[in-house]
């Protein structure tokens, strides 16, 4: 993350999916300047109260990332980052396509914006063995807590539903996700105006199938 963003003093960058606020909270460690979005207004609430305890102030907003242009402007931003396999949250494909243009719109020349995914081409391909409980997360890499368990429960081609469990196995949410793949995204973030797309696994270039989550730093 630091050589992503850097630490210059001229640096603003926009945590575009802040939830608990993880990401938002480290890089105000680090002594950046963050703008942390989340429109869940509970989950807000929750990454003010972490950076409380942390020692650090968030500077919060809960804009749509469909208006991020018209709330933002132009060119505001060195990098951007969309984490946590939020992307497919999104209703529509076309709705997905829209995001990548606004955050396209306000990041300056040369920004970079960060988006992660789950490895949806092995969920894809994999559908009836995982679905048949052999689902492989190593646990090692990104969002690996042990109390909550996030599993497919239902796998078709357009949508797939992880379901969330606690230590007792009992079920305790649900998330319907559009399942892109990986060269699907890269294609999106290309068409959407980015010059460059480079694609971490589990935080490594090396390029390899078994990975759990697969991160894209896109170029202005």
């Amino acid at each position: 993350m630091d050589s992503i963003v850097g630490q210059s003093r001229h640096q603003l960058i926009l945590d575009a999916c802040a939830g608990s606020g993880c990401e938002s909270i480290y890089l105000r460690k680090k002594g950046l300047p963050v703008i942390s979005n989340e429109i869940d207004l509970q989950l807000l609430s929750v990454a003010q109260r972490a950076a409380q305890a942390e020692g650090v102030t968030l500077s919060c907003s809960a804009v749509d990332w469909r208006e991020l242009g018209t709330e933002f402007g132009e060119e505001k931003f060195t990098t951007a980052l969309l984490m946590g396999n939020s992307l497919g949250l999104m209703e529509e494909p076309t709705e997905i396509r829209r995001v990548l243009r606004e955050v396209l719109q306000v990041l300056r020349p040369g920004g970079h914006f960060v988006v992660d995914q789950r490895n949806y081409d092995y969920i894809l391909n994999e559908r009836e063995e995982i679905l048949s409980g052999r689902f492989r997360y190593s646990r090692k890499f990104i969002y690996c807590g042990r109390r909550i368990t996030g599993r497919p429960i239902a796998i078709e081609d357009d949508r797939v539903e992880f379901g969330y469990f606690g230590e007792d196995n009992v079920r305790i949410g649900v998330l319907s996700m559009i399942p892109l793949r990986e060269k699907s995204l890269n294609s999106m973030l290309l068409d959407a105006g980015f010059k460059d797309v480079e694609r971490l696994y589990d935080f490594s270039k090396r390029q390899c199938t078994d990975y759990d989550f697969i991160t894209y730093v896109a170029t202005k």
